[in-house]
């Protein structure tokens, strides 16, 4: 899709079984770790299409530009500079570049994880660090600490086992999809100490934890 302002402009991608390429995007060092950017496909020249990204988000939670919808799809709502390689950038017209979806790069530049999760002592971790804007499919993840039974004398807000590993991450390009989660564990009260243990779940995120990726 390219928008001149007055038109759109749709492009067909030819694709087949064997089709493992369609556009690529190698990531480098300018996408910064832990830095969420959005992806767009643009004309690289005048008939070319391309995928890049947009300006890194101003932090996990809130763009640093806006998107608008022209003729039914998202685009840029305002000038904006297209990243298509390391060392390359375009400046990009309003509506010029189509919104295709997100990324959150991980503690290194240029990576992006997608992990599922795992079985290990104190849980291996899953990581979605991609989300498709036109092909949104039901995905789990499962995160299981394996270890054996531990006890604390902590009564603070933590994750199990105090671990860090025990989380699943992931990005949402826009507020319109539903998630879905569950724990579960097992507890022994022992006689005399006096103490009630309580499990809480839910999207908050106390001071000191990592910042949810919406």
């Amino acid at each position: 899709m390219q928008a001149n302002g007055t038109t759109t402009q749709l492009y067909q991608f030819v694709a087949s079984a064997n089709d493992s390429t369609g556009l690529q995007l190698t990531l480098g060092t300018n996408w910064v770790a832990t830095g969420v950017y959005d992806f767009f496909i643009i004309l690289t020249n005048a008939t070319t299409p391309g995928l890049g990204t947009g300006p890194a988000w101003t932090n996990t939670t809130t763009r640093g530009f806006n998107l608008s919808i022209y003729n039914g799809l998202p685009v840029n709502s305002a000038p904006i500079t297209i990243r298509t390689s390391n060392t390359v950038t375009s400046s990009i017209g309003t509506s010029q570049a189509m919104f295709v979806g997100s990324g959150y790069i991980n503690g290194s530049a240029g990576q992006i994880d997608f992990n599922f999760g795992g079985s290990a002592s104190g849980g291996s971790p899953a990581s979605f660090g991609l989300w498709n804007e036109f092909n949104r499919i039901p995905i789990g993840a499962g995160v299981i600490d394996t270890g054996a039974s531990y006890s604390t004398g902590v009564i603070a807000v933590r994750q199990a086992r105090g671990a860090t590993t025990m989380q699943i991450k992931f990005i949402v390009g826009a507020q319109e999809d539903s998630i879905i989660g569950s724990y579960s564990g097992a507890w022994i009260l022992r006689r005399g100490q006096g103490q009630l243990r309580q499990l809480v779940w839910g999207w908050i995120r106390p001071a000191g934890f990592p910042a949810s990726r919406c």
